[in-house]
């Protein structure tokens, strides 16, 4: 696993968000399943993937709703993350935050 590094605004809740400068961070992205209807229609259902931080963990941070990461000096750079709550919660483990997350963006299929 390679980790890239970016700077993070992290949405908690809190009045201000919580900047944190050059961190290491690792994006995997969902599956992609074929739900099968009764009927013979069917649709594909994006799963939630992760996105994972090397850093302490800060006040708030299972709070998080909405993680924003920028590649400094990178044109369309800045990628928005909502962080989902269906089946998974944030959690800390060997010193690295992970947060159960999808992209919010239309794909055509």
């Amino acid at each position: 696993m390679e980790y890239n590094k970016a700077n993070i605004v992290v949405h908690t809740g809190a009045d201000e968000p919580v900047r944190l400068q050059d961190i290491a961070f690792l994006f995997k992205p969902g599956i992609r399943n074929l739900a099968v209807n009764v009927d013979p229609t069917g649709a594909i259902v994006q799963r939630a993937g992760w996105l994972s931080l090397r850093t302490d963990e800060f006040e708030g941070w299972q709070g998080t709703y909405k993680l924003e990461v920028t590649y400094p000096n990178d044109r369309k750079s800045t990628f928005l993350f909502e962080v989902t709550r269906t089946f998974n919660n944030p959690i800390n483990e060997d010193g690295k935050l992970w947060f159960p997350v999808m992209p919010p963006m239309a794909r055509p299929y």
